[in-house]
C-alpha cells in the first residue's frame, strides 16, 4: 500500500487534475492516443513547458499505477475535499470528464461508472 499523504500535501491542483483524468481515462482499462490528447489538451496549457509537462504527468501515472481501486478513490476523495471549493469548478472538472470520456467515439459501462463514482465524491467533497 502505497503512503498517500505526501501526495495529498503537495500536489497541486494541476496534479489533482492529472491524477483524476488519468483515473478516468483508465477505467475501461486502457488509456488510449484520444485520451492522451485530450489530457494534454486539458493540463499542458496550466503548466510552464512541455518537460514540466511530462514530468508531472509521469509522477502522477506512477502514483496511479501503484494502487488498487480502492486507493484510487480514497485518494482521490482526499484531493478532491483539498482542491474543490466551488460548484463552478465542480461543473468544470464533470465538463472536463465527460469529454475524456467521449474521446475514443463511445463511452463504456465502466466510464459511465467511474463518472458517476467521481460526481459523488465531488458532491461530498464541497
Amino acid at each position: 500500500m502505497l503512503n498517500t499523504e505526501q501526495y495529498i500535501k503537495n500536489w497541486d491542483y494541476r496534479h489533482y487534475l492529472a491524477y483524476m483524468y488519468i483515473a478516468v481515462a483508465n477505467s475501461d482499462y486502457e488509456i488510449s492516443e484520444d485520451d492522451l490528447k485530450v489530457l494534454h489538451d486539458k493540463l499542458a496549457p496550466t503548466i510552464f513547458d512541455e518537460a514540466n509537462y511530462q514530468e508531472m504527468y509521469k509522477e502522477v501515472l506512477d502514483v496511479y499505477e501503484q494502487q488498487n481501486d480502492n486507493e484510487v478513490f480514497n485518494l482521490l476523495f482526499q484531493l478532491s475535499k483539498k482542491h474543490i471549493t466551488s460548484n463552478e469548478q465542480k461543473e468544470k472538472v464533470l465538463k472536463d470528464i465527460h469529454e475524456i470520456i467521449d474521446a475514443d467515439g463511445h463511452e463504456t459501462g465502466n466510464e459511465t461508472i467511474m463518472f458517476m463514482s467521481i460526481r459523488k465524491i465531488l458532491n461530498n467533497s464541497i
